[in-house]
């Protein structure tokens, strides 16, 4: 199984995790967290996006309001509909089909190094912005998880 392979079954397994949560579910903040699991679902659909797309020069799939929204030092504002995160859930699903067949055209080959603020990981080719996507997107899993066993 290649890199993008392993980050497609971690998109498809956060999508199964939450797909039997009502909308007031994934909008609950639990006492003891910060954020939901709307906000780390989010998270992950434009993380993806700035490590990918951004740092190769190529257009992102999804509006500037997602990042404003979402990106790293946010936290929920305010509750989101049931359309709303059909329409995230949609653009998760989308850019997922857009990664894999960006990767196998190799889309991604002119990449900007850049290092994690976090993490102090040094991300200098598509090959370990896939690592860390999957090292991201695990961490969010398990947020998610977590999130999901304190609302239910």
């Amino acid at each position: 199984m290649n890199k993008v392979a392993v980050l497609v079954k971690i998109r498809e397994t956060i999508l199964s995790t939450i797909s039997d949560l009502s909308i007031e579910k994934l909008n609950e903040i639990p006492q003891g967290f910060n954020n939901n699991i709307v906000w780390n679902f989010g998270n992950v659909l434009v993380s993806q996006q700035g490590v990918l797309y951004r740092r190769t020069g190529l257009d992102v799939t999804i509006e500037e309001k997602y990042f404003q929204l979402y990106k790293a030092g946010t936290k929920p504002e305010q509750k989101i509909s049931a359309d709303e995160f059909k329409t995230l859930q949609d653009l998760f699903k989308e850019q997922t089909k857009f990664m894999v067949e960006d990767f196998k055209a190799e889309k991604f080959k002119d990449y900007n190094a850049w290092q994690h603020k976090t993490t102090g990981i040094e991300i200098d080719t598509v090959d370990t912005a896939i690592q860390f996507l999957t090292f991201h997107e695990s961490l969010h899993l398990g947020y998610i998880m977590a999130l999901k066993k304190a609302v239910s």
